[in-house]
């Protein structure tokens, strides 16, 4: 993941995700499913708020639990050989790199972040 938006609406911190797919050896997936932890440990599901052509997530959202440097997820691209099973997975934020921009005459955050 290379970038993601942060969106401030009535208080709630939305962080949106764009993924693409991954390739590994001969195996290409897409990102299916994603989980987010908060600070308790306890998963809520992203939400698939845009697909590609083939019906691939490209971009899920979902409330911003808490603003640590990094987010505990599951995440699952349902590949038969891997067992389709949810894996841990760490999401590194950096907000050292957020930049505050406008829409539609309101202001939301749009960061970049590097995941480790």
């Amino acid at each position: 993941l290379k970038e993601a938006k942060l969106v401030v609406k009535d208080g709630t911190t939305t962080m949106i995700l764009y993924t693409q797919p991954m390739t590994f050896g001969s195996i290409t997936a897409s990102l299916q499913e994603l989980k987010v932890a908060d600070l308790d440990g306890n998963y809520t599901d992203a939400k698939v708020i845009k697909k590609d052509a083939d019906g691939n997530p490209t971009a899920f959202s979902f409330v911003l639990p808490h603003t640590e440097s990094y987010l505990t997820l599951k995440v699952n691209p349902h590949v038969a050989m891997m067992g389709n099973v949810d894996l841990d997975a760490r999401l590194f934020v950096d907000y050292t790199t957020l930049n505050r921009q406008r829409h539609n005459g309101r202001r939301h955050n749009k960061e970049r972040h590097n995941n480790r």
